[in-house]
């Protein structure tokens, strides 16, 4: 997370050292946004709550820079939405954080505590919280205090179980495993949002 503009396009800079544009950043990038740019990428990049904001020189208008909103890494270019305004692409990201917040709120309230359940591992029993009907779950340490989720090959073990519940609902998400509840806006949605 950076604290100031400054640190910002340094940070940016370092990444993109051709990126001229850095030093036209916005003054009003929120300080929650963390930058995610990599060397390796074309266009530097932030992220907050899993909504991805790559800026990048506009090939058609050298110069002006063009923002491209995404909640997916890897999404295809028809499934983003661009501007050339940074403020609509501030409402843009706040109509998706609200979208998220109100797509996790369902997800937890479809959690179920279980006790003495079959082990996913092999032999014995876990208890744990149980979502989408049995079909994701996170794994109640009883002994250590803590709750444990396993995703891919991948474990998290955190005293705070919504810390948790965030990374399960957003790999749910991302995975496809719960459209219903997540509902991302299509561009033509978020297109009528920002112009009322």
């Amino acid at each position: 997370m950076y604290h100031d503009k400054e640190t910002l396009k340094n940070e940016i800079l370092w990444t993109h050292p051709e990126f001229e544009q850095a030093a036209a950043l916005p003054d009003n990038i929120p300080a929650d946004w963390e930058n995610q740019s990599w060397h390796n990428d074309t266009c530097p990049k932030l992220e907050v709550d899993g909504i991805i904001i790559v800026w990048f020189d506009d090939e058609i208008a050298p110069g002006k820079l063009t923002f491209c909103i995404d909640t997916h890494w890897d999404a295809a270019p028809e499934e983003q939405f661009r501007t050339e305004d940074f403020d609509t692409a501030l409402k843009v990201v706040e109509i998706i954080r609200k979208r998220i917040e109100e797509g996790f709120a369902k997800f937890q309230s479809t959690r179920v505590r279980q006790d003495d359940i079959a082990s996913p591992y092999g032999e014995g029993t876990i208890d744990a919280y149980l979502y989408a009907g049995g079909e994701l779950n996170i794994e109640i340490d009883n002994d250590a205090g803590k709750y444990l989720l396993v995703l891919e090959n991948r474990d998290w073990y955190d005293a705070d179980l919504t810390t948790l519940e965030r990374t399960l609902f957003r790999y749910a998400s991302d995975c496809g495993d719960y459209p219903d509840l997540v509902n991302w806006p299509s561009h033509g949605y978020l297109t009528k949002q920002v112009a009322a």
